[in-house]
């Protein structure tokens, strides 16, 4: 299957992404006349080599013709602009998947009903056109699966519609939760709410680069300049050999022994690991010493954010010390994706097993959410989900 590898050394952001495919043979033509079925007006597409740190890359710009004001769109705008074009239904049903993705991202971070969500800089026509674009690549250089190294999300602060904010930007931080991430080198915001989108909705895998035999490498500008690093997003793409049924990637385990803390506290603490970026959590009931009964809180985390989860163990539980060891983790090719129900519709995740065959789960938060909007037994969803699931399988 064709494969493609983004290389996120410098980050990743729209313009970079479409620089690295144009650069990988995505032709500028295509892309315009693809775009153009928007029927969006007032920009211009225009693609040239830069050199970054002696490093030749396509920079792909997309300038605004008219100083208009741009408005204020929300997911039924861009929902509607899309809809209304010329594109071909995979691309558009693909984009609206985004953009509903973003949208969801923008409400948690905002605390409003996705209904509200107004998309300021990600609805400008730059970006529109980044994300649809980026949609209309894959399908133009014929991509099937998706994989990328971990991010590098840059730091310091940046200018948006919003203030000044920190970097990651809120969004950004939200879409990267699951993805490994690191911040390195200048101050500067080298990942951007749609770079991150990208990865979020067509990666598989995060790490290494898996064992493929590439063909083509694509290099995209970003729009910095920094002393003798090269600001590019590289992509290779190639076929990835049938043989290869899963995935490796290296991750910190933290460990620890508790028997002096109520049970109340672990739900809370487990929670704060979550969301401050542990992979996973689990906590075992075991015979401490001195015959007292206890718990071992094991914590599975990336190398980035082992800091902050040795930090909240050691400050919210009542250890006095923790075990840290490198462990391997294999994991199964996955995808996420929606099927719908009469009840609505509900996230799965699919893993591609080593013989070939796919194995399909409903999410059980997006399970439980549609249970509590529809007034419906959650067991009465997740049946009527895996009987979706089963047919589209038959």
């Amino acid at each position: 299957m064709k494969t493609i590898y983004f290389d996120c050394f410098m980050g990743i952001s729209g313009d970079m992404t479409l620089g690295a495919m144009v650069d990988a043979g995505l032709p500028l033509r295509l892309l315009k006349s693809e775009i153009k079925k928007l029927g969006l007006t007032g920009y211009k597409i225009t693609s040239k080599q830069a050199v970054k740190a002696g490093i030749s890359a396509a920079k792909v710009t997309v300038t605004l013709t008219k100083t208009v004001t741009q408005p204020q769109r929300n997911l039924i705008d861009i929902v509607e602009i899309i809809n209304n074009s010329g594109l071909e239904k995979s691309i558009r049903e693909k984009s609206i998947e985004m953009f509903t993705i973003l949208g969801e991202a923008e409400s948690k971070t905002h605390s409003i009903p996705l209904e509200k969500v107004h998309f300021h800089e990600v609805g400008a026509v730059d970006s529109i056109i980044d994300i649809v674009g980026t949609v209309v690549g894959f399908t133009a250089l014929g991509i099937e699966r998706a994989f990328s190294s971990e991010v590098n999300t840059g730091s310091g602060v940046v200018k948006t519609s919003h203030g000044v904010l920190p970097v990651p930007t809120p969004v950004t931080a939200e879409l990267l939760k699951g993805i490994p991430n690191y911040a390195y080198g200048p101050k500067k915001e080298l990942t951007t709410p749609t770079g991150a989108l990208i990865l979020k909705s067509f990666c598989e895998g995060f790490g290494e680069r898996p064992l493929m035999n590439y063909r083509t490498i694509g290099n995209g500008s970003g729009g910095y300049d920094f002393e003798n690093q090269a600001n590019i997003m590289r992509v290779f793409i190639g076929d990835m050999p049938k043989t290869k049924s899963h995935f490796e990637e290296r991750l910190i385990e933290l460990v620890t022994n508790i028997d002096d803390m109520s049970p109340q506290v672990f739900p809370v603490i487990t929670e704060k690991l979550l969301t401050s970026g542990a992979l996973d959590v689990t906590v075992t009931p075991t015979q401490m010493k001195k015959g007292r009964p206890g718990f071992i809180v094991t914590v599975l985390c990336n190398v980035t954010h082992r800091s902050v989860l040795e930090s909240l163990l050691l400050e919210n539980t009542t250890t006095i010390g923790l075990r840290r060891r490198e462990v391997s983790r294999v994991y199964l090719p996955r995808m996420s994706d929606s099927v719908k129900t009469k009840y609505g519709l509900v996230k799965i995740k699919t893993a591609v097993l080593p013989n070939g065959t796919t194995r399909s789960m409903p999410e059980f938060d997006s399970v439980k959410k549609l249970s509590e909007s529809q007034g419906e037994s959650f067991g009465v969803i997740h049946r009527a989900t895996m009987a979706v699931i089963e047919n589209k399988r038959s």
